[in-house]
């Protein structure tokens, strides 16, 4: 409570002097400094949590900063999205779909559906979906989010390839096959999905997305479907030792 009361006194004493932009940016600065990769995000989500309260506040404080100031409100969605991987990937999925929904929102209505800060949003909330197992809203975003990079890059593009093949392909698939296997009260399903969708992969946000996503829908349909005999797994396959990946 303290800690939110000082924020408004500060804020309010910031806006009168025309001040608040600096304010905003430095603590962006200090906050920016403080946030780690994804790979560290389960064993330092002790620090994460007061982070993310700290971004919330900010955001929260941040109105009337004016048209002049939207590079800076890039920059708050941006933490934003850093703040939902976060709860994500420490399985807090209630707090990362209710912060998702509503950066979403505020991002959308700022800077547009389209904006590549806006398609990762979108993914990173359809992600938080799928892990808690919220697959209908998790498919109908990742439609969005390949819909919106076709919109923005082309049907041929490599992103928007990706998000139409690798998730929403297995996932229809999928459907269609289950008709037969409850039927017949037995059936297996295979997934292909990668290393890079457990751990990352710096320049391939888009793929590990997707084929983090192909974990989620295994794990859901295995809870759902494993009473009546069909199992469902996903493979992560990486890179194996080899003369061709030796100096990767």
């Amino acid at each position: 409570v303290m800690h939110r009361l000082l924020g408004r006194v500060l804020r309010e004493r910031d806006r009168a002097a025309g001040q608040w932009a600096s304010t905003v940016t430095a603590a962006l600065d200090l906050l920016g400094e403080r946030t780690f990769p994804r790979e560290e995000a389960w064993a330092r989500r002790e620090e994460g949590t007061p982070l993310i309260a700290q971004l919330e506040s900010l955001w929260e404080g941040d109105t009337g900063t004016g048209g002049s100031a939207t590079d800076l409100r890039l920059r708050e969605v941006s933490a934003r999205c850093w703040a939902v991987r976060q709860l994500r990937l420490t399985a807090d999925l209630s707090r990362a779909i209710d912060l998702g929904t509503r950066a979403l929102a505020d991002c959308e209505g700022l800077i547009g559906a389209d904006h590549p800060q806006a398609l990762l949003l979108r993914n990173e909330l359809a992600l938080a979906y799928r892990s808690a197992g919220q697959l209908d809203q998790a498919i109908a975003l990742f439609k969005r989010a390949a819909a919106g990079r076709e919109r923005v890059l082309g049907a041929d593009h490599p992103d928007t390839l990706t998000s139409r093949s690798n998730l929403a392909g297995a996932y229809r698939v999928a459907k269609r096959a289950v008709r037969g296997m409850m039927k017949m009260r037995r059936g297996r399903m295979i997934f292909i999905s990668s290393v890079v969708g457990l751990y990352g992969s710096g320049g391939q946000a888009n793929y590990a997305a997707s084929k983090s996503g192909m974990v989620g829908l295994a794990r859901s349909l295995a809870r759902e479907l494993g009473s009546r005999n069909i199992t469902a797994h996903a493979g992560a396959p990486g890179f194996a030792a080899s003369d061709r990946t030796a100096g990767r």
